[in-house]
């Protein structure tokens, strides 16, 4: 028999803050095995969205009612545009691209949900690229040597 403690699921982890201010943070086991590391990036990008399009919805429209000024301007804020920070170029690709591939045509079409909402420039949401060694969820996804993890906890959470 397999050993219970061996896992073939990857770890999706993601962190969320707004205006540089850390809000929420979550780290779990997939519930399917990812063919690839592509996959599992994607996978962990669509759990992600479900968490942050709700919150950019509520942010948006309480901008909007309580019609919030910047400071540096003193103009109403309409709306404000919100990153969201990938480092798989798969995907990053297959994100902001929408096409499937013969190595992305097998993903669950549940995890295609986004779509729309990414495509809508009006939305104001945003996947790009960021550099792995500048990605704050690595310690929410994967065990980090010390001082790599006190470098990455510190820029997320100040300290």
């Amino acid at each position: 028999p397999l050993d219970s403690k061996l896992c073939a699921t990857s770890r999706t982890g993601y962190i969320i803050s707004v205006s540089g201010c850390y809000l929420m943070a979550k780290s779990q086991l997939q519930q399917s095995i990812a063919q690839s590391t592509g996959e599992s990036e994607y996978i962990a990008l669509s759990s992600a969205l479900k968490t942050l399009i709700p919150i950019h919805r509520t942010l948006k429209e309480f901008i909007s009612v309580v019609q919030v000024q910047d400071p540096i301007s003193c103009n109403v804020i309409e709306s404000f545009p919100t990153l969201v920070h990938e480092d798989n170029s798969s995907a990053l690709i297959l994100a902001n691209d929408q096409k499937l591939t013969a190595r992305t045509k097998h993903y669950p079409i549940k995890r295609h949900w986004f779509w729309s909402i990414i495509k809508d420039k009006k939305n104001g949401i945003e996947i790009v690229k960021v550099e792995t060694t500048k990605q704050q969820a690595d310690y929410c996804t994967k065990g980090l040597p010390t001082p790599a993890f006190l470098s990455n906890r510190k820029s997320v959470q100040g300290w």
